[in-house]
Formats: structure tokens, C-alpha cells, sequence
């Protein structure tokens, strides 16, 4: 007699590697990220707006991707 097994096809949630290296966990639980935008076309940008783009900014918890790194268990 074979053993009955499942029809339903099990799915394992990956981590999203590259939250690695774009987000980190600071230690109030906040998730820090740095801001788009600095990479081209630079001598376009304004002496201010790209210091201002130099900055951490914070993920607000109330994001679509900070929900899934808090399911995901994500710690950088």
C-alpha cells in the first residue's frame, strides 16, 4: 500500500535577498533605507537636493514591504 500524501503543493516564503543589502533594521525596530535618485544624472540635481538624498530616511511600518519583512522575520 503506497502512503497517502497531499495534492496540495507546498510553498516556502524566500527571504528577498536583495532587502539585504537596500534595508536594515535599526534597534527600535524601525527599518532603515537610503533614498533613491543619487545614482545619474547628478549635475542636473541641486547642491541641496542632493545632500538631502545623501540621508537615511525610514520605512514607514505602514508600507506594503515593511509588512513583509516583518512576516518574513527580516533582520539585516
Amino acid at each position: 500500500m503506497t502512503p497517502a500524501t497531499s495534492k496540495i503543493k507546498k510553498i516556502k516564503m524566500k527571504s528577498y535577498s536583495s532587502y539585504k543589502s537596500r534595508f536594515r533594521t535599526m534597534n527600535d525596530g524601525n527599518i532603515r533605507r537610503w533614498k533613491e535618485g543619487k545614482r545619474h544624472n547628478a549635475h542636473l540635481k541641486s547642491i541641496k537636493s542632493k545632500s538631502r538624498l545623501r540621508k537615511p530616511a525610514v520605512v514607514p511600518l505602514a508600507y506594503a514591504y515593511a509588512k513583509v519583512m516583518k512576516r518574513l522575520s527580516f533582520c539585516g
